[in-house]
């Protein structure tokens, strides 16, 4: 699903998903080296035969954009599209909605504060469509990078650890959203 494009600052916009420009973009990273470690720590499994192409890319992105069960933005730093950010916003598990969902894929973006900016973007928009709390789910507790980044936009541990498919700790947070201190991080 589309929403309204949200402008963070002069260097940073959350933009509406493009099959022709963002397609081969997110193939580029998903051939990258390092794409494997990345999605597991982001607790997607990717079968290990499988290998990137441009059509499955062009129907993953045109269903992020058709798809009613979720909000998708790019994130577009200084012109360039670096991952995306997502909201699901109909309860497909035991957390109710929104869940929110970040991926950068631009190595050089990764621990840069451009995902606490985008995160926290979402979560303004989100508190304006009137939602009270929003949620990250199945967060390794491994991730280190994440936890601290959830953490700093007080993020609370919501539950208890619970496995995952791979048996790997796996924990859930959630953020209430009329903390307007968190709103502020620029």
């Amino acid at each position: 699903m589309i929403a309204s494009e949200i402008y963070v600052n002069d260097s940073l916009e959350l933009v509406h998903p493009n099959v022709e420009r963002d397609a081969q973009i997110s193939l580029s990273w998903l051939k990258a080296s390092k794409i494997r470690p990345l999605m597991r720590l982001m607790n997607v499994r990717i079968d290990d035969n499988y290998q990137p192409n441009i059509t499955d890319e062009i129907a993953r992105i045109t269903n992020f954009i058709e798809r009613q069960d979720q909000i998708v933005w790019m994130i577009k730093r200084s012109n360039a599209v670096i991952g995306s950010i997502w909201a699901d916003i109909v309860r497909t598990d035991h957390l109710e909605p929104p869940v929110v969902c970040l991926m950068l894929g631009n190595e050089n973006s990764r621990q840069s504060g451009v995902g606490k900016l985008a995160t926290t973007g979402v979560l303004n928009f989100l508190s304006g469509e009137g939602y009270e709390k929003a949620y990250a789910g199945a967060v390794l507790v491994n991730n280190t990078p994440a936890i601290n980044m959830l953490n700093s936009l007080n993020y609370q541990k919501f539950g208890v650890p619970r496995l995952n498919e791979e048996n790997e700790f796996i924990q859930d947070f959630v953020v209430d959203l009329s903390n307007s201190d968190l709103r502020s991080s620029k």
